[in-house]
């Protein structure tokens, strides 16, 4: 049994988060996966689970976490992955980005009559401000637009579906910061789709 087919594949890892759309190119975790982050969590496999070892940010010296992994692998208590396995999990890896591409492309479609000039009310003048052009995997976004034109943009691209790290980018300002405009937004108006759970943040 493969482990697109088994409901037991188990990754282990130090950052969760990252680790599915590493290993399968989605950012949410499938129902036949498990993902394992503590030495307990190893110890606790069951003998013939099917287990990936996926690790972020590695340090000179291996951690716990790694060696409880290495220890139970080499009692042979644990099966990894063969090269077949290893290919098909990337060919699903990478049908998953493809699909993530083409529906990132449709919500810039979507978003792009927020491209055009805006006009302002300030102060009982009329301005024209440009909005930045939205082209999230191409380039730097340019920076400097005015407080309000960004708070504009931001719920738009918000409501057009992108997450709070794309819109930092296209705005350039910290995902923390379109959180906090969103959540005053979503106070003051209740118009806005939900928040994502915070750890998506």
């Amino acid at each position: 049994m493969t482990p697109l087919q088994s409901p037991r594949l188990t990754i282990v890892t130090n950052h969760p988060v990252r680790a599915v759309p590493a290993v399968l190119g989605v950012e949410v975790r499938p129902s036949w996966v498990a993902v394992v982050t503590t030495v307990e969590g190893v110890r606790g496999l069951a003998p013939g689970a099917r287990v990936i070892g996926q690790w972020f940010e590695p340090r000179k010296y291996r951690s716990a976490l790694e060696w409880a992994f290495i220890d139970r692998r080499l009692a042979g208590d644990l099966v990894g992955l063969s090269l077949e396995d290893c290919e098909k999990l990337a060919e699903r890896a990478d049908r998953a980005r493809a699909e993530r591409r083409r529906a990132r492309r449709g919500r810039l479609q979507h978003a792009s009559k927020f491209q055009s000039a805006r006009r302002l009310r300030r102060h009982g003048d009329q301005r024209t401000e440009d909005l930045m052009t939205i082209h999230l995997h191409v380039g730097r976004p340019k920076a400097g637009f005015p407080p309000a034109i960004k708070q504009e943009a931001i719920v738009a691209l918000w409501q057009a579906g992108f997450d709070h790290e794309e819109i930092g980018a296209a705005v350039s300002v910290h995902p923390g910061r379109v959180a906090s405009v969103l959540d005053l937004v979503r106070e003051q108006t209740g118009a806005l789709r939900p928040a994502p759970p915070e750890k998506m943040r």
